[in-house]
């Protein structure tokens, strides 16, 4: 074991893989047999662009055509025989833990960007540490890498040496706010036009913000200033004017597909500038070529949760030091950069050190599940590098176990808990898919699952509200988005929008989208999860039912029954999150924990429309009040007909 802390520039996330498969650690499945490699990354986008550059330096075409192939969730492109390194996320080495506890195809484990922990990259961190300090693989490597680490910690926490390697960084120019930014997104269009009106091509700006709705804001403001600028100059021309150097907008965000993706990273026109506009999935491990600037709002969003009220709070919080750093070693990878702060040199001052681990801030169910699925006995006792909080662990079990996963003796129910283990999705939505089995609606909760799965979902907040992207400015697609409603709530809504996609013909969806308001984008990455977890329906037997699940009807209307189950299999993973009307105002009570809760303005029940007397809800998050977030209209006797177990808490 080595715990590697290579400086931004030093090639760790890209040479050390290809040095341990020279040495032979792996000598891959087309060697009579050998091990793969694996480079765990915390972010989908990094697995798929650095499998893509390092396929490059080896030579071969495109990932999974030969010795290099990634595999990240939804999605795998690793050759049957000649593959030897695999680039992956996270959850997917982890969730081959769960069927190989061993991880007996590995001869070498590389964790990358491990300062950044994750929950799944702190979990892999305490498997690998049985598996190789414990002796039950005596044939395996593990290299946890990083290029902003404190080594400390990692060194104590693994028993091992620690090394530090120099990266190659060109020298970056840090420039300031003087004074705090009152509209970061503002000053973030401002600070990117400046700089292409001011630095000589070649270079590209790569922007940081903090979301995908922020994102497209700059997007439209940006985009809107390059076409003005084209159009003076074509006057100017007219009159004599100089050369003129065209301005060309990408976006990177999670909830992009693959293939949308890379097009941030493809060389810009001769020309032209390139302006990324990214959250955090562009912080580390993934470098754009032709950056040379770097717009750095200084501000990340942050999910904390709160396990005595089982309240998520989404909140936009400074970075630490050591993301600012890594924001602004993107600048000098290829050639002397800048790095513009939308913050003053005090703020800088003031910030952590390190980022607080997402194990110590998040629900645990999904967590707690894995650890059993991994047999641990007493996930209290797992060799955690930092022990998660008692009171949410707490929860978490109590959770799992009101949903029938875990017995009284905390272990996994079988055959249950082990499906539920099974499904990528949180414990919650793999119940209600379970539930929907029984019900003969698993294709229907199927759809609605995968899109309200989808990091942005194109309906419930995100690029859909906004009229920008898929959905052009005017009155047709907020009318077209008013024929996708249902009164039912906020999941039949996007089942038909879900419907209306499939039914249209390829070529014609993003049009489709556009006409009726939808992110065309998530649109697509919803439908590939739901081909994905309609075919873990049919591969695995039903649970005891034995219904076999068909296909999607596509426009196909639900009639009453359906409507009912699916409504049902829904409240069999979410009894917890039931809400009543109250007597005045349009105010809910949460009945599990008594909290008075207002239905997010992204709900088609927010406004316009009759308040439901009892609702589903998928989410409570705490912005500026406590919302209530994917709302469905339900029955108050089906929580007694459909859970076995239910307790009413604070809400009496």
């Amino acid at each position: 074991m080595l715990v590697l802390v290579g400086a931004t520039g030093s090639g760790k996330s890209t040479q050390v893989v290809q040095y341990l498969d020279a040495a032979g650690f792996g000598r891959g499945r087309g060697s009579g047999g050998g091990k793969l490699l694996a480079v765990v990354q915390p972010r989908r986008v990094a697995a798929v662009s650095l499998a893509a550059r390092v396929a490059k330096e080896m030579g071969e075409g495109e990932p999974g055509s030969g010795a290099v192939g990634y595999s990240v969730r939804f999605e795998e492109r690793v050759h049957p025989t000649e593959g030897r390194i695999v680039f992956l996320t996270d959850g997917m080495l982890l969730r081959e833990a769960l069927r190989d506890p061993d991880l007996s195809r590995y001869g070498a484990i590389l964790l990358d960007e491990a300062h950044e922990r994750s929950v799944r990259t702190d979990l892999l961190m305490g498997v690998v540490k049985v598996l190789a300090l414990g002796r039950r693989r005596k044939d395996l490597a593990v290299v946890v890498m990083s290029g902003s680490l404190d080594p400390g910690p990692f060194r104590r926490f693994f028993g091992c040496r620690a090394e530090v390697v120099e990266g190659r960084q060109y020298p970056v120019t840090t420039r300031y706010s003087a004074a705090p930014e009152q509209d970061y997104v503002q000053a973030a269009v401002r600070a990117c036009l400046a700089l292409h009106a001011a630095e000589p091509l070649p270079g590209d700006i790569l922007c940081f913000l903090t979301g995908q709705e922020e994102i497209e804001v700059a997007e439209r403001l940006l985009t809107g200033a390059a076409q003005a600028a084209k159009t003076m100059h074509k006057a100017q021309q007219r009159e004599g004017g100089g050369p003129f150097s065209h301005l060309k907008v990408c976006v990177l965000f999670a909830a992009m597909a693959a293939a949308q993706q890379m097009d941030a990273f493809r060389p810009a026109p001769p020309g032209t500038r390139k302006v990324i506009l990214s959250t955090n999935v562009a912080e580390t491990s993934v470098t754009i070529p032709g950056v040379h600037h770097v717009v750095d709002c200084g501000l990340v969003k942050v999910r904390n949760y709160h396990a005595q009220a089982g309240v998520s709070t989404l909140q936009v919080v400074p970075v630490a030091k050591a993301q600012a750093n890594q924001r602004k070693g993107r600048a000098g990878r290829e050639a002397p950069g800048t790095c513009t702060r939308l913050y003053t040199r005090e703020a800088y001052a003031g910030m952590d050190k390190f980022a607080t681990p997402e194990m110590l801030r998040c629900p645990l169910a999904e967590t707690v599940l894995h650890l059993k699925a991994l047999g641990v006995p007493n996930v209290l006792e797992f060799d955690y590098m930092d022990a998660p909080p008692l009171d949410t662990v707490v929860a978490a079990l109590e959770h799992l176990h009101a949903l029938g996963v875990v017995d009284d003796a905390g272990e996994l129910t079988r055959p249950l808990g082990a499906r539920v283990a099974a499904i990528p999705v949180a414990p919650g939505y793999g119940r209600a898919i379970l539930a929907a089995e029984e019900l003969g609606c698993a294709e229907r909760v199927c759809a609605a699952v995968a899109m309200l799965t989808s990091s942005e979902t194109p309906l419930l907040g995100g690029r859909s509200n906004s009229e920008s992207g898929s959905a052009a400015a005017g009155d047709g697609p907020r009318g077209g988005r008013l024929a996708l409603v249902d009164a039912g709530g906020d999941h039949f809504t996007l089942l038909n929008a879900m419907d209306g996609f499939l039914a249209t013909k390829e070529r014609d969806r993003r049009d489709w989208c556009k006409h009726h308001g939808v992110d065309y984008t998530g649109m697509l990455k919803a439908n590939d999860v739901y081909g994905q977890l309609l075919g873990f329906c049919r591969k695995a037997p039903a649970g005891g039912g034995g219904n076999k699940v068909a296909p999607l009807k596509q426009g196909a209307a639900d009639g009453d029954a359906m409507r009912e189950n699916f409504c049902k299999a829904f409240v069999s993973g979410f009894f917890h999150c039931v809400a009543v009307l109250q007597t005045q105002g349009n105010a809910y009570k949460v009945l599990a924990t008594g909290q008075v809760a207002a239905i997010h303005p992204s709900s088609v029940f927010f406004a316009g429309r009759a308040k439901p007397k009892c609702i589903l809800f998928d989410e409570q998050v705490l912005t500026s009040k406590l919302y209530l977030r994917g709302v469905l209209q339900i029955a108050p006797e089906w929580l007694l007909q459909t859970t076995t177990y239910f307790t009413l808490g604070a809400g009496g």
